[in-house]
Formats: C-alpha cells, structure tokens, sequence
C-alpha cells in the first residue's frame, strides 16, 4: 500500500498551537511515499519548494498565500508556477475575514487562474 500524505507543513512554527515544532522533508518518507508540502507559518515558501524540487517523484509543492506580503509572494508565485501544484489560503492563521472569498486572495487566484492551474 502506498502511503500519500495530503498535508505536511515543513519548517518551524511561530504559531501558538504548534510552538516549537519544527518538521523537516528527509524525517516524512518514513512514514509517506508522496507528500503535498507547504511551509509553516513562517511562510518561508523558498525554503520549501527547494526541499519539494530534492524529491521530484514525491514531493508536491503548495504555495502558502500571503495576504500581508503580495509584493513578495506573487512575483516567487509567478516565477516558479511551473513547480507550484497548489496554493495554501490559510485564513484562520493569518487572521483573515471571508477566507477564500476575501479580496486579498484575488491575485493568486487569478494567476492560478491565467495559467489554468
């Protein structure tokens, strides 16, 4: 049986409810054969995507959407979609009104949108 974990953040927490953990990608294949990564909520999008590209065949890269910082996130958005497989939009952590729906999503949906991702 083969083992595809569809949520794995990779890094270290800031956040309350995960203090201190810190995950890396090579501790993950003993326990999955393919594994979606996105980063904690430190956000550190580069950091995991180049974990994700170590693992071709096994690791999927999401992009965590950052609504306070899309004049970073949505140029490394645009540079590197061919690597991206999905976004993360996590409203509750980053403390947003309306989740998806809410207009600070906008410009990765519609990117996601131009390059029918």
């Amino acid at each position: 049986m083969k083992i595809f974990d569809s949520h794995i953040h990779i890094g270290k927490w800031d956040h309350e409810w995960y203090a201190g953990l810190n995950v890396n990608v090579k501790d993950i294949w003993q326990y999955a054969d393919k594994a979606i990564l996105l980063p904690t909520n430190r956000k550190s999008n580069m950091d995991v995507l180049t974990q994700a590209e170590s693992y071709p065949d096994r690791a999927y890269f999401f992009i965590w959407a950052d609504p306070y910082d899309v004049k970073q996130t949505i140029p490394f958005f645009e540079k590197h979609i061919d690597n991206i497989y999905g976004i993360k939009f996590h409203s509750s952590t980053d403390r947003i009104a309306g989740g998806i729906s809410n207009n600070c999503y906008t410009p990765y949906l519609k990117i996601a949108d131009e390059h029918d991702a």
